[in-house]
C-alpha cells in the first residue's frame, strides 16, 4: 500500500484551516473567560454590599448577658443579611418556573379491562 501523496498546496490549505479553527477556538475561550470575569465581579460586588450592610455577631459579653437573662432575646433587630433562602425553596421555585408539578405523586394501578368470553 502506497503512502498518499499530499501536494504542497493541499498541505498549506490544511494548515491554514487548522490555524483558523485554533484562532476561533481561542477567541471563543477568551470571550467566555471575559463573561465569567464580569459575572464574578458582579457577584463579588453584590456580596460586598451585603457584607457592608450586615451587623456583626453578638459579642461574648452580649451572649453572657443573654445567658443570665439580662437581655431580652425576643426583641431582635434585623441583622441586614436579607431573607434566608433554603435550597428546597430554590428547587421548588425552579420546578414551578418550568411548569412541573410539585408534591408527592403516587402510582396508579388500574385493573386490566375485562374481555367478554366467547363460548
Amino acid at each position: 500500500m502506497a503512502d498518499p501523496v499530499v501536494s504542497h498546496e493541499e498541505a498549506k490549505r490544511t494548515a491554514e484551516a487548522a490555524a483558523k479553527a485554533r484562532s476561533e477556538a481561542q477567541a471563543e475561550a477568551k470571550k467566555k473567560l471575559d463573561e465569567d470575569d464580569k459575572e464574578r465581579s458582579e457577584r463579588n460586588a453584590e456580596a460586598e454590599k451585603r457584607r457592608a450592610q450586615a451587623k456583626p455577631t453578638p459579642t461574648q459579653r452580649e451572649s453572657d448577658l443573654a445567658k443570665l437573662g439580662l437581655l431580652d432575646i425576643d426583641s431582635k433587630e434585623d441583622d441586614g443579611s436579607g431573607k434566608e433562602v433554603f435550597p428546597v425553596d430554590i428547587r421548588r421555585a425552579a420546578m414551578l418556573a418550568e411548569g412541573q408539578v410539585t408534591g408527592y405523586k403516587t402510582r396508579e394501578a388500574k385493573p386490566p379491562e375485562a374481555k367478554p368470553k366467547v363460548i
